[in-house]
């Protein structure tokens, strides 16, 4: 059997006026330019940012859409340690069922590496390696509603964490 898989879609105008919020995971394209955002559950339309674009030309091509939708990993639901892998995909989104640590694997050998992590808290605790640095000097206390976080990296480990995103349910 086969199945169709349809992304939410339509005009940039469009997208702009209504101001939608997108679910967690949730793909929208503008048909006329061929970009997209993928939703956090939290943030309208307006406020996401857009997805890289393969070719730079648009319109929006199945090539595209399966170069975008393999940047996004889904990890599921989760307690205990998680290892994110940071060259797995930039967007990286999870469920907690459990007091969660977050740990990093996947830095280049050299440069900086970013990775995105959108979070379901679902009323749990999400720690950090206590060696990463913050703008505010200590991590964000997480344990519920959605939170999106920024890691930044060298090689070999996780160096900054920030908190750009959270709403609590």
């Amino acid at each position: 059997m086969a199945v169709q898989i349809q992304l939410r879609r339509d005009f940039a105008a469009t997208w702009t006026s209504v101001n939608p919020t997108l679910a967690l995971g949730e793909i929208g394209v503008e048909r006329d330019t061929g970009r997209v955002k993928i939703g956090n559950g939290v943030d309208e339309w307006e406020a996401l940012g857009y997805g890289t674009v393969v070719d730079g030309t648009g319109p929006f091509d199945g090539a595209f859409l399966q170069s975008y939708v393999e940047a996004v990993l889904d990890l599921g639901v989760i307690d205990g340690t998680v290892v994110i892998d940071v060259s797995a995909a930039p967007l990286q989104v999870l469920e907690l069922s459990g007091a969660t640590t977050l740990e990093f694997t996947g830095f280049p050998s050299s440069g900086v590496a970013s990775v995105t992590v959108e979070v379901d808290l679902n009323g749990n605790t999400l720690s950090f390696d206590p060696a990463l640095e913050w703008p505010d000097g200590d991590p964000p206390e997480l344990n519920e509603g959605y939170a999106k976080l920024v890691f930044d990296g060298r090689p070999g480990r996780a160096t900054h964490g920030q908190l750009v995103g959270s709403e609590y349910a």
